[in-house]
């Protein structure tokens, strides 16, 4: 390779005397350092400072999802429920087990429903049950204005329900 270019700087860098060539190589060193501070250690230290950042965010969202997990876990080893094909009936032969009414049998366990709600951790607007009033009144209202549109008419039906 031919470093002519660089026969010129040799030759001013040997006239000079030894205490410029210190000076002149101490801010070499200071200029070097300098410009190595501007252009590689201030982004890289911006840059971890950033992921320091985003580390912690990314591990308070892995510490969520695992809390999240170990609750569908919990929940998949809990003992399965399967509704009778006949809840009405289930009831009635509840409470005759237990000799009372299935009106008095659901009105013991109503509170039992209205204190799992908290339990679990959910919340509800309000709590109905089928038997109070204001329901009885509301599914009357209903049925009545579907009967006053015309929907309920006698026929034969074929299919599922």
């Amino acid at each position: 390779m031919n470093f002519a270019w660089v026969e010129p700087a040799r030759a001013r860098w040997n006239a000079l005397g030894a205490r410029e060539r210190r000076v002149a190589s101490a801010l070499a060193v200071f200029f070097g350092a300098v410009l190595f501070y501007l252009l590689v250690w201030t982004p890289v230290e911006g840059g971890l400072a950033r992921a320091r950042s985003r580390l912690v965010s990314v591990q308070a969202q892995l510490a969520r999802v695992q809390e999240q997990a170990a609750r569908v876990a919990s929940l998949r080893a809990a003992p399965r429920v399967t509704l009778p094909a006949n809840p009405a009936a289930a009831v009635g032969q509840a409470a005759e087990r237990q000799g009372m009414t299935p009106q008095e049998l659901v009105d013991r366990n109503a509170p039992k429903f209205k204190d799992l709600v908290a339990r679990m951790d959910a919340t509800n607007d309000f709590f109905i049950r089928t038997s109070d009033d204001e329901h009885k009144r509301g599914v009357q209202e209903v049925l009545q204005r579907v009967h006053d549109a015309g929907h309920v008419y006698a026929g034969h039906y074929e299919g599922y329900y």
